[in-house]
């Protein structure tokens, strides 16, 4: 079974759970459709008069922006990053219903219904029929991700479930997914976390990491003390937002006896796995010290490697070493713009003061 969040892997199921319950991070042909209109609000409001005077004049025409943003080179990878994450401005806040529509769109699709899909569905509805569990976890994975055959969430959902009822892990993490999300069924959060406690006492990776968000952030009722042994159970296994969430509670003493050295080494090899949120939180470290030797070269590294997935304060950090010049890192006011800009156009309002007077998104990478 793929994970969903490896992100070497091809997205088969959980597509829906890497980017409903984490965002939006694998490949999607629709990631840059999304982006764009997320891009589209933010623009809206910056042709305003929330920037500084000197910024919102040189603004480009919305027609001159898209095209800057579609001539750029980005990889879909970036584009889902960027459809899924980043500072958002207040004036266009979305509301949870409007996320998970968004995350539904970009969801990864096959491209619908084919004669071989049709047959192929067939095929696994008369396994199904007869009991066979694999069998309708994969014709639910099929009707998800419109691979053959319509994409219908309603029925994903119900194949899936009865996949679940049978004691299949990978079902049973699904089927907390679209509870938790009211994909195909009705928002229930309560079912959801028992789906997941299922699926995590079956050593599930992925749900005992979404049991444990859960159990830590409070959407159910808060419980960081059982919520960190199931991120540890979770990291342990190679999940790497698991070993991020562990880290940070341990270097907090949130729920765990305070330990900064393995808090450290866990977010560590978050980041070295390439987690967004790990690589900033890393970066930031390297860069004051912070548990770490301080690593000034190191952490423009760490910072570049989360701005090139899109995340705005990265971006923000990495343009101002870059502009001012550090230790291992030359000054290059072009790269800092070109920076600056990226985090701008996600709303990131000191991004924005910092950003000279050329037209947004004009500065090309070098």
């Amino acid at each position: 079974m793929k994970t969903m969040r490896d992100r070497q892997r091809q997205p088969v199921i959980l597509g829906l759970a890497d980017r409903i319950a984490a965002g939006i991070r694998q490949e999607s042909a629709e990631a840059k459709d999304v982006f764009l209109k997320r891009l589209g609000s933010m623009y809206d409001v910056l042709t305003g008069e929330r920037l500084p005077a000197a910024v919102s004049a040189s603004l480009p025409s919305w027609k001159a922006l898209q095209h800057a943003v579609e001539s750029a080179g980005l990889s879909a990878r970036s584009f889902a990053a960027m459809a899924a994450s980043g500072q958002r401005l207040q004036a266009i806040a979305k509301t949870a219903e409007e996320l998970a529509e968004e995350a539904r769109a970009a969801s990864f699709d096959f491209g619908g219904e084919t004669p071989e899909g049709r047959a192929q569905a067939a095929k696994l509805e008369q396994a199904a029929l007869a009991g066979d569990r694999q069998a309708m976890f994969q014709l639910g994975v099929m009707f998800y991700t419109a691979n053959g055959v319509d994409k219908d969430e309603v029925v994903s959902y119900q194949w899936i479930r009865r996949a679940a009822e049978l004691g299949k892990p990978e079902a049973q993490n699904c089927v907390g997914t679209f509870l938790r999300n009211a994909i195909g069924c009705a928002l229930n959060k309560e079912e959801a976390a028992a789906w997941f406690q299922k699926a995590a006492d079956a050593m599930d990776p992925e749900a005992q990491y979404n049991l444990a968000e859960m159990l830590f952030d409070g959407e159910i009722t808060q419980d960081e003390e059982r919520a960190v042994p199931l991120f540890e159970a979770s990291a342990q296994q190679g999940i790497a937002l698991a070993q991020y969430r562990l880290g940070i509670a341990l270097r907090l003493g949130q729920g765990a006896e305070r330990d900064m050295r393995r808090g450290t080494d866990w977010v560590r090899l978050a980041a070295e796995q390439g987690c967004l949120e790990a690589l900033r939180e890393y970066g930031r470290w390297q860069y004051n010290g912070d548990g770490v030797p301080r690593d000034i070269a190191g952490a423009a590294k760490s910072f570049q490697r989360a701005a090139e997935q899109g995340d705005a304060w990265s971006q923000y950090n990495l343009g101002l070493m870059l502009n001012f010049g550090d230790e291992g890192v030359p000054q290059d006011e072009t790269k800092a713009q070109y920076w600056f800009r990226q985090a701008a156009a996600q709303g990131l309002v000191e991004a924005q003061a910092q950003c000279s007077g050329q037209p947004l998104l004009q500065a090309k990478r070098e």
